[in-house]
């Protein structure tokens, strides 16, 4: 080619030398094009793979995987370093009912007698409605706004400032959805170091995707690419189960172009990335959607059983639960009324309460589990059976054994009075003996399957029979 052809001029020195003092050979335009398309080729399929979920779409499936929004987010929003250059950051979010929130803040001017913020909230959903626009002024020294939301639906939120102006904000969620629409990692007037755990991070993992591509457009510096090992600690990604996740590059030896491998376990969770460098990622198959989240504890709900008991003579109602007492906490409705227990495993009511309670129990993870006892047909027949075992048993001229039925612990009565028994055996109806006692006022086969059962009870050298349920 001659040194005045534009494609030889174009990809050499500004003056025309060619690299090397002429020794490198020049490239054609077909040279090239055949390059992309070989590359095309190669790779292109690598990105067939695209999921692009809207946010509602994501933010349906917080429950599911456990994360939900933060009680508080905290951000510092610096300033640009132009003399009067205006800054903004926005944050979306998604509101599940007419709600409302609030935003702390504190500014900081750096220009004598200038300086503003301005706070505007509008609707995603409608043209033009604007919920709240509100302005400070170097005159302000900080305070607290609150929004109100009229309905469910999308919003925005746009925090805008003018010369050399930076704010801090304290943005109380109220269970509002908040997130970040588009690249947004990398922005370098909007910082989360002071409060990590409020760096919009979580991001969804959409099912059918075998990888995740990414873009870090200012990974090169200095004519080198920053290594995947280097990115990857930049951003200190990490799957659904907190485990932390190595990406890499898209190309054999380096690129501005990075991916993460997912598993098939992995599909349709949210993955969390922890930390903001200075590098911009920009996510390619999936949407640039970055929630502000936290992960949920797993709860673990703490079991509990109604029975009824005799006590001094009396029918009562014992709850019982399958855990330590610390950090229990009993709420009884009675008759419209709420009791509370706190730090106690077992739980004898009073003789005077009904029939129909409510009983919520609530473990130290903030779990609980609600049980009615008038739809426990076991409770309400035992309830019953005791009453009516006590005005049988009160004036019996022979000994009975009670509460019957019983969880597995009876009694012996004889006219209303608690008596020693010299032996009782307890059989099935087949006639196996399945108990035995000797010298005792109680017997407790709590051991056997529940059932009809028969007893043999010697008082005083005379021997007695009857029958008794085990529930």
């Amino acid at each position: 080619y001659a040194r005045t052809s534009q494609f030889y001029i174009r990809y050499n020195n500004a003056d025309g030398t060619a690299y090397q003092n002429g020794n490198l050979p020049l490239i054609s335009d077909e040279e090239i094009d055949l390059n992309f398309l070989q590359d095309l080729s190669k790779y292109g399929n690598l990105l067939a793979q695209i999921n692009l979920v809207s946010a509602g779409e994501c933010q349906a499936q917080f429950k599911t995987a456990h994360i939900s929004p933060p009680d508080k987010i905290n951000a510092k929003i610096h300033y640009t370093n132009g003399l009067n250059y205006y800054n903004k950051s926005v944050f979306t979010f998604i509101s599940p009912a007419a709600e409302s929130f609030s935003i702390q803040y504190t500014p900081h001017y750096y220009m004598q007698g200038k300086g503003y913020v301005n706070f505007l909230v509008e609707s995603a959903d409608k043209i033009l409605t604007i919920i709240q626009d509100f302005t400070i002024d170097q005159s302000s020294l900080g305070g607290t706004i609150t929004i109100n939301l009229p309905e469910a639906g999308n919003y925005i939120l746009t925090v805008s400032s003018q010369y050399q102006s930076a704010i801090d904000l304290s943005i109380t969620t109220n269970g509002i959805y908040f997130y970040k629409n588009g690249a947004f990692l990398g922005n370098s007037t909007e910082n989360y170091k002071s409060d990590s755990a409020s760096l919009p991070g979580y991001f969804y993992v959409a099912p059918g995707l075998k990888k995740i591509y990414f873009l870090v457009n200012n990974s090169v510096s200095g004519g080198k690419y920053a290594s995947a090992e280097v990115i990857g600690h930049s951003f200190n990604i990490k799957d659904q189960n907190g485990v932390y996740v190595q990406p890499g590059f898209v190309t054999p030896k380096d690129s501005s172009l990075f991916y993460l491998e997912i598993p098939e376990s992995a599909a349709g969770t949210f993955w969390h990335i922890t930390k903001m460098d200075g590098y911009r990622l920009q996510f390619i198959n999936i949407s640039n959607l970055l929630w502000f989240a936290r992960q949920e504890k797993t709860c673990i709900k703490t079991d509990f059983s109604v029975s009824v008991i005799n006590l001094m003579g009396n029918c009562i109602t014992r709850l019982l639960a399958n855990a330590k007492p610390d950090s229990l906490k009993w709420e009884v409705i009675d008759k419209g009324r709420s009791v509370f227990f706190e730090n106690q495993a077992v739980i004898d009511l009073p003789v005077s309460t009904a029939n129909d309670i409510i009983i919520t129990l609530t473990n130290g993870s903030k779990c609980s589990l609600t049980k009615r006892t008038a739809d426990d047909p076991k409770y309400v027949l035992a309830k019953e059976a005791c009453n009516k075992e006590f005005s049988i048993a009160g004036i019996a001229k022979v000994p009975v054994l009670y509460p019957n039925p019983s969880t597995g612990v009876f009694n012996i009565l004889l006219n209303g009075m608690i008596q020693r028994a010299s032996k009782i055996e307890i059989t099935s109806s087949e006639g196996i003996r399945v108990g035995s006692f000797s010298d005792i006022k109680q017997i407790n086969i709590c051991n056997v399957a529940s059932g009809i059962y028969w007893y043999r009870v010697v008082i005083n050298g005379k021997e007695f029979k009857g029958k008794l349920s085990k529930l």
